[in-house]
């Protein structure tokens, strides 16, 4: 999207895990200086693009300011990072996925495009855009519903290979991951914590 001229943010977890969290997971989150430097290298490979990259610690009026401009915003479906999530039933499981996007939405009339991505085993990799769901009159919770229910689930359910690296790395991180993405994951009650 960026590379086609369109003002274009995305909110993504960036960096290395902070060393003490590496530290008691080093099985999990690998600090050696390869993944140090490979985690390096794919953000300057972000940064070459005409695109704005932004995290959690960026202040949440700035992706108001990106839409009020008109731009583009990007958030993850099922991304981790964020402080609250809405238990929702997500491939016939239950799932935690933040609502952030829908808030977004509601309070700024913005709609929501869903993107999704395949990888073909022959050829260039290819940005599905499924149509524009509106906010008017939905709440954030039918937003994400409708979403879930009418682009992605039957995108990944006829692409389930092009998931399958982000499942598998979901799961491994489950051990240290408070929140995560399945509830059936979750070693211990902290989920709870994150919803309500």
């Amino acid at each position: 999207l960026s590379l086609s001229g369109f003002p274009y943010t995305q909110y993504a977890a960036r960096g290395v895990p902070p060393p003490e969290l590496a530290a008691a997971n080093p099985s999990l989150m690998r600090r050696s200086r390869l993944a140090v430097a490979a985690r390096e290298a794919r953000e300057r490979s972000e940064d070459s693009l005409p695109a704005q990259f932004v995290t959690m610690d960026t202040s949440v009026r700035h992706l108001y300011r990106c839409l009020e401009n008109n731009e583009l915003v990007g958030i993850a479906l099922e991304g981790r990072i964020g402080r609250r999530f809405e238990k929702v039933e997500f491939l016939g499981r239950e799932a935690l996925l933040n609502p952030g996007p829908y808030k977004l939405a509601c309070s700024t009339g913005a709609a929501l495009v869903p993107a999704l991505c395949h990888s073909p085993a022959n050829g260039r990799n290819v940005c599905t855009f499924r149509p524009p769901v509106f906010p008017e009159k939905r709440s954030p919770r039918e937003l994400l519903e409708i979403c879930l229910k009418q682009a992605v689930e039957p995108f990944l359910r006829s692409h389930p290979s092009d998931y399958g690296l982000w499942l598998a790395h979901c799961r491994m991180r489950a051990g240290v991951d408070d929140h995560p993405l399945f509830i059936d994951y979750a070693r211990d009650e902290r989920w709870r914590r994150h919803t309500g």
